[in-house]
């Protein structure tokens, strides 16, 4: 919502950001580039080992597939990260 583009609200309307008030907090999100899908879930189990003092419950990874989701839970899992997963319901999700 940053730029120029327009985004349906699915009431009919067009989205905006009329109103909005933010209630999170913190630093500004760190982007790292990795080479696989595999380096990336190394990147993930890494980070969230190295937050200390960060409860479990406020962290959140957020993938676009339910195949992606199973893969991340797994690896968490494997890691001994205990985790719960919020897959997107619904034919065809992506």
């Amino acid at each position: 919502m940053l730029g120029d583009e327009h985004f349906d609200d699915l009431d009919g309307d067009e989205e905006t950001l009329a109103g909005y008030r933010s209630v999170l907090y913190g630093s500004a999100p760190v982007v790292r580039r990795t080479d696989s899908f595999e380096d990336e879930l190394d990147a993930i189990t890494e980070k969230i080992k190295a937050w200390h003092g960060i409860r479990r419950e406020d962290i959140a990874v957020c993938v676009p597939t339910n195949d992606m989701v199973t893969q991340v839970g797994n690896r968490l899992a494997r890691s001994g990260i205990v985790s719960t997963t919020s897959p997107r319901p619904g034919p065809g999700t992506r």
